[in-house]
């Protein structure tokens, strides 16, 4: 388009001057009154009942108020006219059955927001767009809406001076010296998103980059090809974030990483592709912690070395060894609450404590970060108060081998060897320290005495009865399998899944649970058509580096329960979903998609629901849950969902495997018997053929030697003669 055409427009002022004229001039033929609130609602021309010609349209509920004034036609804006809000000015100019068309101004709080041509209601052709100070921010040519590329477009400063005359790129100036760009912004406030130097339609030379929305400064120095180069980068809060050199804007150079809430100094050296190579780590009092090498942020080596986060918050504290946390050492959460308090090696737990809300959760030996060896678990009862509910043997992060159950006084619960959590061999005590039972228990048994089950509290479960005949009794609640439903809770982030699971699990909901660490599982038993079932829910970290260990439990899991956030945008981890595509219609495994955070879900509720029905359409998952850990909406419908369904999925598969293990294991049985007696019949058969030829044989010997008998008697009487 012709760039003098652009130089030479200054709005449309001088031209509606005349149609204002017009309008104030003009005499009405007719008023119109709301017949229920007999306000007025129309002052002008009528044509067959219909608004035409010159008009004012009021506000239906205020009368006081005009809506528009201007032309009509066939009841509809059309022509010149002004439109308001509530008495204000918003809009005047031309219009098109009820549409912005042709020249007009546009207002917003009084002020020109954009004065140019307008079609189909958005800008199209020549216009200026103002600041919300009332001066020119551009001129351009548009296009329903957008700037029309390679065409030339003039820039202003915030004094209304001309700073650029020349071609836009997405919005973005081909060369020049500190010309200002801003946020494409409907609200109130002019958000400037760079000030600086232009090359090549890109950030090259200095410059000064924002925060979105609020003129807060993001990056200030030397840009590059749109990157940063050098310069000091800050947080949001206005203090200083890195000084120094960049590469694909990440640290890398020399230069200063700084604390968030000060400007401390965090760290003092050389960078390489954003971690820490080589330089000086400090503490929150600006004291000196360590200089030296690092190696993905952690240093070479060092006795009682405190490393921090950014924010603040102490993260280690202990010895380093080769890079690695390794000798004493404490593993802090970033709300500085332990999580980990004991002796490393290769980073790995060794010996040591785990913590949960301050409170100890499990002590003793550690192999592969799992419990290993003797260790003691500690529990929460519904008070919150912390008790000893097992010391004894681990085995890969499970109970096994000899230990003790403790009730929540303290006094001994089960003494013995352990198999597993529910089967033992070994003493069972009441809470009154006597001895109620001892010997095996386990899936199939037969008590010789009266039995009396507690749980960890000390109140009855269960009392059995001798029966008066024999003194023996059937114990029918040991009597059964027990059978094990294993349940996987996955997430990404932290959407309330070990809060969740405590309450499936009767401990209260808290507001400060931490972040997983390793894999935590805990159990429920209940009884379902007169069978006995125990879940057992493996709770897993969130975190992204704990993923590959997770297939293998993702695999051989019964029930997988993918727990998402509600509250939060993109909350349900698609690569957990790619996983699951391989059980798409799976008989032998239930997915339940679950939300979480219900009560405080509003603005995604729908977005989830809709994906969450494709998810169940094409099979990937089975059903899917609203919930909320807080309040307990919608937890009941899960828990008891999740126990029959369950239990529905044991029986339908699990049963019906053993059933055919054990018709395979007879058939074959059958198979083998019937083959040794073939075998038999077959070493019968050779057996009776050699009796035979031996028969045979010893006939002949037998002729033959009473042959040799008789002749030998002949002789005989003969030499007697």
């Amino acid at each position: 388009m012709d760039k003098d055409i652009l130089i030479n427009y200054n709005g449309n002022e001088d031209e509606f001057k005349k149609y204002r004229i017009e309008l104030e001039m003009q005499n009405t033929e007719k008023i119109i009154y709301n017949n229920r609130t007999k306000k007025k609602i129309y002052e002008g021309n009528l044509l067959n009942s219909l608004y035409d010609g010159i008009g004012i349209l009021y506000d239906e509920n205020d009368d006081n108020k005009i809506k528009y004034k201007g032309y009509f036609k066939e009841g509809m804006y059309n022509g010149f006219g002004t439109l308001y809000d509530n008495n204000n000015l918003i809009y005047e100019g031309f219009f098109e059955y009820n549409r912005f068309n042709g020249k007009g101004t546009l207002y917003k709080n009084k002020i020109k927001k954009y004065e140019g041509n307008f079609f189909d209601g958005q800008y199209h052709g020549i216009g200026i767009e103002y600041l919300s100070s009332g001066k020119r921010k551009r001129k351009a040519f548009y296009s329903y809406g957008k700037i029309l590329e390679n065409c030339n477009c003039i820039l202003y400063n915030e004094n209304d001076e001309e700073i650029y005359n020349g071609i836009l790129s997405n919005g973005i100036p081909e060369k020049g010296k500190s010309l200002i760009i801003y946020i494409e912004d409907d609200g109130d406030d002019d958000y400037i998103l760079y000030k600086g130097d232009f090359e090549s339609f890109q950030y090259n030379g200095k410059g000064i980059l924002y925060y979105k929305k609020n003129n807060i400064v993001r990056f200030n120095g030397i840009f590059k090809e749109n990157k940063f180069f050098k310069g000091i980068l800050y947080y949001k809060s206005g203090y200083k974030e890195y000084e120094g050199e960049f590469n694909e804007n990440k640290y890398d150079g020399n230069g200063i990483l700084y604390f968030e809430k000060h400007n401390y100094k965090f760290f003092e050296g050389s960078f390489i592709k954003g971690e820490m190579k080589n330089g000086k780590l400090y503490g929150l009092e600006n004291e000196l912690i360590y200089d030296g090498e690092f190696k993905r942020n952690i240093p070479k080596k060092g006795k009682n070395i405190k490393l921090y986060k950014l924010n603040g918050y102490l993260k280690y504290d202990g010895d380093i060894s080769n890079f690695l946390y390794e000798g004493k050492g404490k593993i802090i959460d970033g709300n500085t609450q332990f999580i980990f308090n004991g002796i490393l090696k290769q980073r790995k737990k060794i010996y040591g404590i785990i913590y949960e809300n301050s409170r100890k959760k499990y002590e003793g030996q550690f192999e592969n970060d799992k419990f290993n060896g003797y260790g003691k678990i500690y529990r929460l009862d519904n008070d919150n108060i912390n008790y000893l509910y097992y010391e004894g043997n681990f085995e890969d992060g499970e109970i096994s081998g000899m230990g003790i159950k403790y009730y929540k006084n303290g006094s001994k619960k089960i003494e013995g060897y352990f198999h597993n959590i529910f089967l033992f061999d070994g003493n069972y005590y009441s809470p009154d320290k006597e001895l109620v039972f001892k010997g095996k228990i386990s899936s199939k048994i037969i008590f010789s005495n009266k039995f009396v089950l507690y749980n960890d509290g000390g109140e009855n479960l269960y009392s059995d009865k001798l029966n008066d005949n024999n003194n023996i009794i059937n114990n029918n609640y040991f009597n059964k399998d027990i059978k094990e439903i294993k349940v996987l809770f996955m997430s990404t982030g932290f959407p309330g899944k070990t809060s969740l699971i405590n309450i499936l699990t009767g401990t209260k909901f808290s507001e400060n649970s931490l972040a997983t660490i390793g894999i935590d599982y805990k159990f429920i038993d209940y009884e379902y058509l007169t069978n006995l079932y125990q879940m057992k829910i493996f709770d897993t970290p969130g975190q992204k580096k704990y993923k590959p260990i997770l297939f293998d439990y993702f695999k051989k899991s019964d029930v997988v329960i993918i727990l998402f956030d509600l509250s939060q945008a993109n909350s349900i981890d698609d690569s957990l979903l790619n996983n699951l595509k391989d059980f798409t219609n799976s008989k032998e495994k239930l997915i339940y998609l679950v939300g979480n955070k219900l009560d405080i879900a509003d603005k995604y509720l729908e977005y989830y629901r809709e994906k969450a029905e494709k998810l169940i359409n094409t099979g990937i998952i089975n059903k899917y849950f609203e919930i909320s850990a807080r309040t307990g909406e919608g937890i009941d419908n899960f828990s008891n969902t999740l126990k029959i369904d369950g239990a529905i999925l044991y029986m339908t598969t699990k049963d019906n495997k053993k059933k055919n293990s054990k018709r395979k294991k007879h058939i074959n049985q059958i198979e083998n018997l019937s083959q040794k007696l073939k075998d038999l019949d077959e070493n019968i058969s050779q057996y009776l053929k050699d009796i035979e030829e031996k028969r045979s044989d010893y006939l002949i010997n037998k002729k033959e030697y009473i042959s040799s008998i008789s002749k030998f008697n002949k002789l005989n009487k003969f030499l007697d003669y």
